[in-house]
């Protein structure tokens, strides 16, 4: 039984671009495989993105003590294929920022981080185009959620010793600099 993997977890806030640029990163170098965390929590909860995101800080950090178990899962169907997730460091309930616990992070064995940035007002016009329902927040707001947000990242990468690249990402290539920065082979 196989399990292992070279595991790279993309964070950033809702409307930052994770889940297009992990999409784009997996279309150019096919050997990767991308998943959301939130897809994995559905799979391990039966629970919608929405009602994940919605409930009590308790229950919200109970589910992501799941993840690790549900990437294992996940992984047991890749033979050793690379994994790119995208997740986040600060849940927001409509209520407050819940941050993920690290050692929800660490249960999911990564190798690298990336905590990409985006400048709030871009992320606000972002959501407000998307059809997926997320909170709505002024870009002052949003500033102050992803200063907490990469702190969280920054937080996780010194207590788990796991390379961390932060950046600001307008094509592909920006997002392939930052994985090289945390010694990834993206091309082997």
């Amino acid at each position: 039984m196989q399990i292992a993997s070279r595991t790279i977890i993309v964070f950033g806030l809702s409307g930052v671009g994770k889940s297009t640029t992990c999409q784009q990163f997996v279309a150019r170098h096919p050997r990767y495989t991308h998943i959301s965390a939130s897809r994995l929590l559905k799979d391990a909860t039966g629970a919608h993105g929405e009602e994940l995101r919605v409930t009590a800080e308790s229950t919200i950090q109970s589910n992501q003590g799941r993840i690790g178990y549900a990437l294992d899962l996940h992984r047991l169907k890749l033979n050793g294929r690379p994994i790119v997730v995208d997740a986040h460091s600060v849940i927001d309930n409509d209520q407050m920022l819940v941050p993920v616990p690290t050692q929800a992070i660490a249960s999911m064995r990564p190798d690298a981080m990336v905590f990409l940035e985006e400048e709030p007002e871009i992320i606000l016009q972002r959501r407000l185009k998307d059809l997926r329902q997320r909170p709505v927040r002024t870009s002052e707001e949003l500033k102050q959620q992803q200063c907490v947000a990469k702190k969280t990242v920054i937080d996780y990468s010194n207590s788990l010793g796991i390379p961390l690249s932060i950046g600001l990402v307008r094509n592909l290539e920006d997002f392939e600099a930052l994985l090289r920065a945390c010694h990834v082979e993206i091309d082997a």
